[in-house]
């Protein structure tokens, strides 16, 4: 194998490389001491690095996250969740608000909207809870969708 190119001083996304250390990761890599663009250290493996894995000190995914919510939140609502299809891993009916109660032995459905709960109740078939639920649907979320123009995405 060829001898590795030194790696000082070179960019990665918004680290520099410091220098190499003597330390190494879980999985036995050498760890590089980098500086951020914010002024963060922090190690990274060189496979990392070059991958592209690693950009950041963690920065840039707090920063990009911030910049998504706050784009899409109008009227203390989150357009982005409302319009959200994908589900949570612990939801057990397959719908978005709507789940099996064990304590009350029965499916809830219900809403959540500017902060507040606008609608909660229970329901003996999975059906009409479902139902329940895209009727609040059509009634809360549909309007300030519409009103935005704000395309649902999956």
């Amino acid at each position: 194998m060829g001898k590795l190119i030194d790696l000082t001083g070179k960019r990665f996304g918004r680290l520099i490389i410091l220098n190499k250390t003597n330390i190494k990761n879980k999985f036995g890599y050498i760890q590089y001491d980098c500086i951020c663009d914010c002024g963060n250290h922090l190690l990274a493996s060189r496979n990392s690095l070059i991958r592209g894995l690693i950009k950041s000190c963690g920065c840039l995914h707090s920063q990009q996250s911030s910049e998504n919510i706050v784009s899409t939140v109008v009227e203390n609502t989150n357009l982005g969740i409302i319009s959200k299809k994908t589900l949570r891993k612990n939801n057990s009916s397959g719908i978005r608000g709507v789940n099996w109660n064990k304590n009350r032995k029965c499916w809830v459905a219900e809403l959540q909207f500017q902060g507040q709960k606008v609608f909660r109740k229970g329901f003996k078939n999975k059906q009409d809870a479902i139902n329940a639920r895209k009727e609040a649907e059509e009634k809360y979320f549909k309007p300030i969708l519409e009103k935005y123009d704000y395309e649902k995405f999956s």
